[in-house]
């Protein structure tokens, strides 16, 4: 891990940093850490009295400085922002839980990745041959994303 806690430095009430890391890299390796977010994202939805699975979804981007180590070909100019980083895009339910995740170079314009994040949220869900999100009626764009709004044209995955 990078930019966070490293294995060896793991706070002492935990198992061995070795046992951890064996459960997150089994884990990481069979998908199960996608499997455990949904799982828990469907139980918190449901303790608040909503249906396992959201109706409505928001999508909003934020371009953020990337230090100098971090290597060129992962980060881009965003010339709206006049930033020079990476972008981060992020698919959330009305209660804020995270449905989807990317993150790109600042260059890579929102309707571009909106498409790709768009898809991904599509996989997750039931999608019908069409690319509808079948159970998402709605998405919103959050004001200044008139890429991601042009790219959802009317809750379809192109």
């Amino acid at each position: 891990m990078d930019n966070g806690i490293k294995w060896r430095a793991m706070p002492g009430d935990f198992p061995p940093w070795d046992r951890v890391y064996a459960f997150f890299r089994r884990w990481r390796d069979n998908a199960l850490v996608k499997e455990f977010h949904d799982r828990l994202r469907a139980r918190v939805r449901e303790e608040l009295g909503r249906d396992a699975e959201p109706t409505a979804a928001v999508i909003d981007s934020q371009s953020v400085k990337a230090d100098a180590v971090v290597g060129g070909d992962s980060r881009g100019f965003d010339g709206g922002k006049l930033i020079n980083g990476r972008k981060r895009h992020v698919v959330v339910d009305t209660l804020g839980l995270l449905l989807g995740v990317m993150v790109t170079a600042a260059d890579v314009g929102d309707r571009t990745a909106a498409q790709v994040l768009l898809r991904q949220v599509a996989d997750m869900v039931e999608a019908d041959l069409l690319g509808n999100l079948v159970g998402i009626d709605e998405v919103c764009c959050l004001q200044g994303d008139a890429g991601q709004a042009a790219a959802l044209q009317a809750g379809r995955v192109h």
